[in-house]
């Protein structure tokens, strides 16, 4: 068995061989018993002699070269000593207290042969060499030291004895050293088996070796700090941890002019506490110090090639691994943790292949990619952590104490993959691998409880695939079994009293028991009582005990139950020491359970904190694959927050939940660290330290919801030493330090006094355009209604939609969507048949279920009208193309908004509407509504030239930094056109007419003196792109494009050499940017999972600074591309030289002010020529202005 844990490392190093006290002394053995015993003791003590000093040389050469063999030959050699001086049939082990001429002579053997035992133990963890090692050391020990009770008394009392004084065997320092190896050996041996007699003796056997030698060697301290070290990661003392560093201190303050094996040791295990200490009370400082001796180590090992010495690298890289991965846990930077996984890769790269901790180094690497899966939610590094778990376990020796601890590991990341994939193959072997793990844990095994409870929750996942009820039982009875290991005043019996009542009230969904809910909730409330008020994880139990009363109240209805969820979930949302994201989704639950009780001001509240936790949890520092999972369920329900507002008659509130409630991709790409930034610029240092104590805050919740959820075991198991009190005092500690430091910022910098809170009403009403209107369409299945801004108001106009519904517009971009892949418009595999529209029936099915019960039979009432309830033009029908399409939009949702508006059509200049759609409506050409028929048509562009805004925020946005272009200098800007064309990118099909396009808009600008640069085909680089874009205000791009659903910043336009991705373009420094128009394929179709996020190329172009875009729906014919850009480009040249004073005064200069009027003049003029076909209304209804 070649095995050994990871802690054993550099302990090889601290067995002190003294060879300079031992030189000479078996010899002189030999020469004192000659003259006292018989000529057959002679000859043997002689052979002895010359046998342990050739082991001496092989044990030399081994330290040299690694070569196992020949320390294999040098126990050979010591046990054959051994067996010449140990009398026929009497066990060498033997208790012997006197000192004799032939125990005298058996010192020198036993504490080679445990030297060499251990250093053997070291190299291929065989158990039965550490145990050897520990009987032959201890033998020693209590020879040299006369006493067979060894105390700090014993040795302080030693009395010389003559005879091995004379041979100079119990001298202090050879008292020290056996002392000290013999300690060394327990260390090694607690390492190996996890026994706690081990580690208590050998820190109590060190502390005699120190005192023996009086305190000033160094290797003592060292070794004592070692040992201290590895009894508080056993009992999480805190004075374990607090000696440890005083002693590594000392001996590194002693460690005067070492060699470099030795001082790279000392500053590992000095490096290795301080970790430990970060660990425990997350002082930054700590975490600094440490990883500079930790990096200091690693300078002085890397460039040492034996055996021992790669071992301290080894070792030292893991340390400085778990460094990082500790830093990573409290701050959340993922530099610490990809460099975490670097070091931990290199320990494998250089350890053997039968390196005995091979199975330790595995483990780590799985750690270190399941806590970045944790953070980022990236399937790779779940995968990988899997992957690793599965080598870790694999390499494991049958009975290894950390087997339990590993198999359970490999099964959080199986339950992980199942939920990152849904396969249910994941989670059947994350039941049965949790479940080897329980088998394979020792009697008496401490983590037992932990093991348990985490089979039930994976029982649980279980269920939810096969809706099997024996899995809920196998749950219950798992959880029951956690709980009955457990006891009240451990860490542990919370969480396991939480999981049984969660598996109760799954059992109580399902067979409607009242007994379960009724004890879920006892055994919910006495987990709470175990918790102090300041620890984080008492709001996921608060969360949990909420959501056991709402079901509770949706079975049974209940006034009790229903007003002590909104109770609870009210105090989860609002504990500040609480993840922010179980805090939203707390208040989300919060606000949910008041609107269906129409407790106006507990709903009101609620939706006040959701939308104040909304940018935090949606921050930057979360990759956008992990912001679209929390961000794809709270859209829908911002649409409910709004419902709620306006039927409760508060408009200004709707608008303020709706806005920061959605959108939320963008603003954070664009906006949200903007705050942030400029704090920075004010104040740097009150910046740096605010965004820290939010990192270390945030890390502490993390973590400590990661060990109540059961994750990690391997990771938490020191940390859940430490009192729930203790941890609640920190967390207590740094959420007042965070509020603090917000009340100084808000109440001492000026600018700063809305600094990170949601904008009010009025802020939003402030930088609306000065004409026009902004209209928000909300989107509810059980009411729609319109909010319209105007400057100058104070409140938004609000307008019902009585005769629109949810239903309705899901039928009409199912129509739509139809009709445009029938003509070969849209791609079924790009957009029009993901996901989300094949089961669109379903959707349409369950929002008719919604409202079937609530429709009265008043045509007239406020009631969903379903479409086969038409009246007026082809009430007998159901629309079947896009012009039915239209007429349905103008009818039931346009028409009433212009009718409230009071809006008359005109012939001159028409008003501005920019559309601010949300639900299903985003995908609707709202812009192109009307009735077509001839001379008798009426349509929204007969009254207003219409544009789209993903959010009233970014019209603001854009409206604030117009004007203060305005109030500088026109002349700041970099006029001028850049315009590309690739008709022929590599590996897509062919469109010619980009090239015809751009000869149209050259023409139109060339007689001008307008700037402008042409790239055509192979000029049409993506570098070249991105020059273009700095130095020219406006682009046109006649091109293919891309939209990535699951990353809209690699959402891109391909060029000659590849594609030009927004993350690119948002990089660039576009201080000019005015206009851009898309000429290419559905830059304005977003992703139907998260229709109030608008992820489509055009917002994107917006966020990343334009002020203006014109985009299209879907895709569009080559052949009326040109004729488009043609009219767009002529209206807006024109109307730049009127808004100058005259042709002259307009020479030289392009502005996109006009956009909108432009493209509305375009699309009409192609609409007159091709007349009121469908081939008419699929030409030119997808061109779509966004922005100012």
């Amino acid at each position: 068995m070649h095995e050994a844990k990871n802690q054993s490392r550099v302990l090889a190093k601290s067995i002190d061989v003294h060879s300079e006290e031992l030189t000479g002394t078996l010899s002189f053995v030999v020469s004192s018993v000659l003259t006292r015993n018989t000529l057959y003791l002679r000859g043997n003590m002689s052979a002895a002699a010359t046998l342990s000093n050739q082991a001496k040389d092989l044990q030399q050469e081994f330290q040299r070269t690694g070569d196992i063999v020949l320390l294999d030959e040098a126990i050979l050699l010591l046990n054959r000593a051994l067996g010449l001086l140990t009398k026929k049939g009497i066990d060498p082990l033997s208790s012997e207290p006197d000192v004799s001429p032939e125990t005298a002579a058996l010192i020198p053997v036993f504490k080679g042969l445990g030297e060499a035992l251990g250093s053997r133990f070291v190299r291929l963890g065989d158990v039965e060499d550490i145990d050897l090692s520990v009987r032959y050391l201890e033998r020693a020990t209590r020879l040299i030291t006369g006493s067979e009770s060894l105390s700090l008394d014993s040795v302080r009392n030693t009395c010389p004895n003559s005879f091995l004084l004379t041979m100079g065997l119990n001298s202090k320092g050879m008292v020290s050293t056996t002392l000290n190896n013999f300690a060394v050996a327990l260390t090694r041996r607690y390492g190996r088996t996890g026994g706690v007699g081990d580690i208590d003796y050998a820190v109590t056997i060190q502390r005699m070796a120190l005192e023996a030698d009086g305190h000033g060697n160094w290797s003592r301290w060292n070794s004592l700090g070692t040992a201290l070290i590895h009894r508080y990661e056993q009992l999480g003392r805190q004075e374990d941890l607090d000696e440890s560093l005083a002693c590594q201190r000392t001996a590194f303050r002693l460690g005067i002019n070492l060699e470099k094996d030795e001082e790279a040791r000392l500053l590992s295990d000095l490096g290795t506490v301080l970790m430990r200490c970060y660990t425990r009370m997350g002082k930054v400082e700590d975490s600094e110090e440490s990883m500079h001796h930790l990096r200091a180590s690693l300078a002085l090992a890397e460039d040492r090639g034996e055996y021992f010495d790669s071992q301290d690298l080894i070792m030292t890289l893991n340390n400085l691994g778990a460094c990082l991965m500790r830093r990573f846990l409290r701050l959340g930077n993922l530099v610490d943790i990809n460099e975490a996984i670097s070091a931990y890769q290199q320990t494998l790269k250089i350890a053997p292949e039968d390196h005995p901790a091979r199975h330790t180094l595995h483990n780590n690497i799985g750690l270190a990619f399941f806590n970045r899966h944790l953070h980022s939610g990236d399937s790779q590094s779940i995968q990988e952590a899997a992957n690793a778990y599965e080598m870790a376990v694999a390499v494991t020796p049958p009975g290894h104490p950390t087997l339990p601890l590993t198999l359970n590991n490999l099964a959080s990341a199986l339950h992980a993959l199942f939920d990152d994939t849904g396969d249910a193959s994941h989670i059947e072997m994350a039941v049965a691998t949790q479940g080897r793990a329980i088998r394979v844990a020792p009697q008496g095994y401490g983590q037992l409880a932990m093991l348990q409870d985490n089979l039930g929750m994976w029982y649980r996942s279980l269920y939810d695939v096969s809706k099997d009820p024996t899995h809920i039982e196998k749950a219950i009875v798992a959880h029951q079994a956690a709980l009955d290991s457990s006891s009240p005043e451990l860490h542990e019996y919370p969480v396991i009293l939480s999981s049984l009542a969660r598996a109760l009230r799954l059992r109580f969904m399902v067979a409607l028991e009242q007994s379960d809910i009724r004890k879920a909730i006892r055994l919910t409330h006495q987990s709470l009582k175990l918790i102090p008020g300041g620890h984080s994880s008492r709001g996921s139990h608060l969360a949990s005990l909420a959501n056991s009363h709402q079901i509770a109240n949706e079975v049974h209805p209940d006034l009790a139950d229903a007003e002590a969820s909104i109770a609870y979930y009210s105090e989860a949302a609002q504990l500040r020491v609480y993840s922010p994201l179980a805090r939203l989704n707390a208040a989300k639950q919060w606000a949910a359970v008041a609107m269906s009780q129409h407790d106006k001001d507990e709903a009101t509240a609620a939706l006040d904190m959701l939308v104040e936790l909304v940018g935090t949890v949606a921050g930057m520092e979360q990759p956008v694959r992990r912001r679209y999972e929390h961000l794809a369920g709270l859209s829908d329900f911002i649409l409910n927050a709004g419902a709620f507002g306006i039927f409760t008659e508060q408009p200004s509130k709707t608008i303020e939940w709706l806005e920061h409630g959605r959108g939320l991709v963008w603003t954070q790409v664009n906006t949200l660290r903007t705050p942030l930034d400029e704090l920075h610029e004010v104040d740097p240092v009150i910046a740096e330290n605010f965004q820290l104590v939010s990192r270390r805050l945030e890390s502490a919740a993390q973590e400590s919801l990661a060990i109540s959820n059961r994750w990690n075991v391997a990771q938490g198991a020191i940390d859940e030493k430490i009192t729930l009190h203790g941890q609640a005092a920190l967390h207590v500690r740094l959420a007042k330090e965070r509020e603090d430091m917000l009340h100084t910022i808000r109440t001492t910098i000026p600018g700063f006094e809305s600094f990170l809170r949601p904008p009010s009403i009025t802020s939003y009403m402030e930088y609306l355009p000065e004409d026009g209107f902004v209209v928000l369409i909300n989107m509810h299945p059980l009411r729609c209604d319109a909010l319209a801004l105007v400057r100058g108001r104070e409140e938004p106009i609000s307008i019902p939609l009585t005769k629109f519904s949810w239903i309705q517009a899901l039928k009409l971009r199912e129509i739509l969507q139809d009709t445009l892949v029938s003509k070969d418009l849209i791609s079924r595999g790009a957009h029009a048949k993901s996901a989300d529209v094949v089961e669109q029936g379903d959707a349409i099915e369950e929002a008719e279920d919604q409202v079937s019960d609530t429709e009265p039979d008043d045509g007239d009432s406020r009631g969903i009208r379903p479409l086969h309830k038409k009246r007026g033009v082809a009430a007998s029908k159901a629309p079947e193309g896009i012009k039915e399409v239209l007429q349905y939009l103008w009818e039931d949702l346009v028409q009433p908004i212009i009718e409230a508006l009071a809006l008359s059509t005109s012939s001159d200049e028409k008003t501005r509407i920019w559309w601010c759609p949300t639900g299903p409506i985003t995908f609707l050409p709202i812009h192109a509504a009307g009735v077509y028929r001839g001379v008798d048509t009426v349509c929204l562009t007969d009254y207003a030239v219409s544009s789209y805004i993903p959010t009233i925020a970014t019209l603001n946005e854009r409206v604030k930094d117009r004007e203060q272009s305005l109030a500088s200098s026109n002349d700041q800007l970099s006029s001028g056109l850049f315009m590309v064309s690739q008709p022929d990118a590599p590996g897509l099909g062919s469109i010619p007419g980009t090239t015809d396009e751009l000869d149209r808009i050259e023409q139109c600008i060339s007689t001008l003196g307008i700037g402008f640069l042409r790239l055509d085909d192979e000029e049409a680089t993506v570098d070249a792109g991105l020059q273009g874009m700095e130095k020219y205000s406006c682009i046109h791009l006649a091109c293919h494009a891309s939209q990535d659903s699951e990353d809209p910043l690699r959402s891109g336009f391909f060029f000659l050499d590849g594609e030009l991705q927004l993350s690119e373009i948002f990089r660039a420094n576009l201080k000019s940017a005015d206009l851009a128009f898309l000429s290419a394929c559905q830059t304005s179709t977003g992703c139907e999972k998260l229709t109030e996020e608008a992820v489509h190329l055009a917002a994107g172009m917006l966020s990343a600074g334009y002020t203006g875009v014109v985009a299209t729906m879907w895709s569009i014919h080559d052949e009326y591309a040109p004729d488009i850009a043609d009219d767009f480009y002529k209206y807006i040249l024109d109307s730049s030289r009127a808004g100058d004073g005259g042709d002259e005064a307009g020479k030289g200069r392009i502005s996109g002010e006009n956009a909108a009027f432009a493209l509305h003049h375009a699309a009409d003029e192609l609409r007159k020529r091709l007349g009121e076909t469908e081939a008419s209304f699929l030409a030119w209804v997808p061109y779509v202005h966004f922005g100012l």
